[in-house]
Protein backbone atom coordinates (compact mmCIF):
# COMPACT_ATOMS: atom_id res chain seq x y z
CA UNK A 1 0.00 0.00 0.00
CA UNK A 2 1.16 3.50 -0.79
CA UNK A 3 0.58 5.86 2.13
CA UNK A 4 0.73 9.63 1.64
CA UNK A 5 3.44 10.62 4.11
CA UNK A 6 3.51 14.02 5.82
CA UNK A 7 7.22 14.08 6.64
CA UNK A 8 10.03 14.15 4.08
CA UNK A 9 12.30 12.07 6.32
CA UNK A 10 9.83 9.21 6.87
CA UNK A 11 9.00 6.80 4.05
CA UNK A 12 5.98 4.53 3.86
CA UNK A 13 8.42 1.63 3.38
CA UNK A 14 10.27 2.35 6.66
CA UNK A 15 9.21 -0.20 9.29
CA UNK A 16 8.02 2.69 11.49
CA UNK A 17 6.64 4.86 8.67
CA UNK A 18 2.97 3.85 8.70
CA UNK A 19 2.83 4.04 12.52
CA UNK A 20 4.25 7.57 12.52
CA UNK A 21 1.72 8.67 9.93
CA UNK A 22 -1.24 7.17 11.85
CA UNK A 23 -0.09 8.76 15.12
CA UNK A 24 0.35 12.11 13.37
CA UNK A 25 -3.02 11.89 11.62
CA UNK A 26 -4.70 11.23 14.98
CA UNK A 27 -2.94 14.09 16.78
CA UNK A 28 -0.70 12.04 19.09
CA UNK A 29 2.61 13.24 17.66
CA UNK A 30 3.99 16.23 15.79
CA UNK A 31 7.05 16.76 13.67
CA UNK A 32 10.20 18.63 14.54
CA UNK A 33 9.13 20.97 11.73
CA UNK A 34 6.27 21.09 9.25
CA UNK A 35 8.13 18.71 6.91
CA UNK A 36 10.42 16.67 9.19
CA UNK A 37 9.88 14.16 11.97
CA UNK A 38 13.55 13.38 12.81
CA UNK A 39 12.86 9.68 13.47
CA UNK A 40 16.36 8.92 14.72
CA UNK A 41 16.53 11.83 17.15
CA UNK A 42 16.51 10.88 20.82
CA UNK A 43 13.47 11.91 22.83
CA UNK A 44 13.71 14.20 25.86
CA UNK A 45 11.77 13.99 29.11
CA UNK A 46 9.70 17.05 28.14
CA UNK A 47 8.85 15.56 24.73
CA UNK A 48 7.78 12.30 26.40
CA UNK A 49 5.57 14.30 28.75
CA UNK A 50 3.82 15.90 25.77
CA UNK A 51 3.30 12.51 24.09
CA UNK A 52 1.85 10.90 27.20
CA UNK A 53 -0.32 13.94 27.94
CA UNK A 54 -1.76 13.77 24.41
CA UNK A 55 -2.41 10.05 24.84
CA UNK A 56 -4.32 10.66 28.07
CA UNK A 57 -6.18 13.73 26.79
CA UNK A 58 -7.49 11.84 23.77
CA UNK A 59 -8.50 8.82 25.85
CA UNK A 60 -10.45 10.01 28.86
CA UNK A 61 -8.53 12.96 30.25
CA UNK A 62 -5.78 13.46 32.77
CA UNK A 63 -7.85 13.14 35.94
CA UNK A 64 -7.02 14.28 39.44
CA UNK A 65 -3.54 15.05 40.70
CA UNK A 66 -1.76 16.72 43.58
CA UNK A 67 0.23 19.90 43.03
CA UNK A 68 3.96 19.18 43.38
CA UNK A 69 6.71 21.77 43.18
CA UNK A 70 9.07 21.41 40.24
CA UNK A 71 12.32 23.33 40.85
CA UNK A 72 13.25 23.56 37.19
CA UNK A 73 9.86 24.37 35.65
CA UNK A 74 11.39 27.46 34.01
CA UNK A 75 13.77 25.18 32.07
CA UNK A 76 10.83 23.38 30.41
CA UNK A 77 10.08 24.57 26.87
CA UNK A 78 6.83 26.47 26.41
CA UNK A 79 5.24 23.73 24.28
CA UNK A 80 5.79 21.19 27.07
CA UNK A 81 5.28 23.22 30.26
CA UNK A 82 1.67 22.21 31.03
CA UNK A 83 2.23 18.57 30.06
CA UNK A 84 5.42 18.27 32.11
CA UNK A 85 3.84 19.84 35.19
CA UNK A 86 0.72 17.66 34.99
CA UNK A 87 2.61 14.39 34.44
CA UNK A 88 5.02 15.29 37.23
CA UNK A 89 2.11 16.11 39.53
CA UNK A 90 0.50 12.78 38.66
CA UNK A 91 3.79 10.95 39.34
CA UNK A 92 3.82 9.53 35.84
CA UNK A 93 7.24 11.13 35.31
CA UNK A 94 9.13 11.47 38.57
CA UNK A 95 12.08 13.56 39.67
CA UNK A 96 15.43 13.13 37.96
CA UNK A 97 18.13 12.46 40.51
CA UNK A 98 16.20 14.14 43.30
CA UNK A 99 12.63 15.10 44.10
CA UNK A 100 11.58 18.36 42.46
CA UNK A 101 13.98 18.19 39.50
CA UNK A 102 12.31 17.35 36.19
CA UNK A 103 15.38 17.72 33.94
CA UNK A 104 13.32 18.44 30.81
CA UNK A 105 16.19 18.27 28.31
CA UNK A 106 17.59 14.94 29.54
CA UNK A 107 17.36 12.10 27.04
CA UNK A 108 15.35 9.01 27.93
CA UNK A 109 16.59 5.46 27.89
CA UNK A 110 14.31 2.74 26.59
CA UNK A 111 13.60 1.50 30.11
CA UNK A 112 12.71 5.02 31.30
CA UNK A 113 10.29 5.45 28.40
CA UNK A 114 8.80 2.02 29.15
CA UNK A 115 8.26 3.03 32.79
CA UNK A 116 6.62 6.32 31.75
CA UNK A 117 4.30 4.50 29.33
CA UNK A 118 3.49 1.91 32.01
CA UNK A 119 2.67 4.66 34.52
CA UNK A 120 0.50 6.38 31.92
CA UNK A 121 -1.43 3.21 31.11
CA UNK A 122 -1.93 2.45 34.81
CA UNK A 123 -3.32 5.94 35.30
CA UNK A 124 -5.63 5.44 32.34
CA UNK A 125 -6.72 2.09 33.82
CA UNK A 126 -5.83 0.17 30.63
CA UNK A 127 -3.93 -2.22 32.83
CA UNK A 128 -3.61 -2.96 36.53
Amino acid sequence: TNINMTFDDVNSTDWYGPAIQVLYDNGYIAGTSATTFSPKKEITREEAAVLMHRLMSRNGGVGEFENREMEDLNAVSGFAKDSAQQLYNMRIINGFGKEGVFAPKEKLTRYQMAAILDNTLKHMKFKN
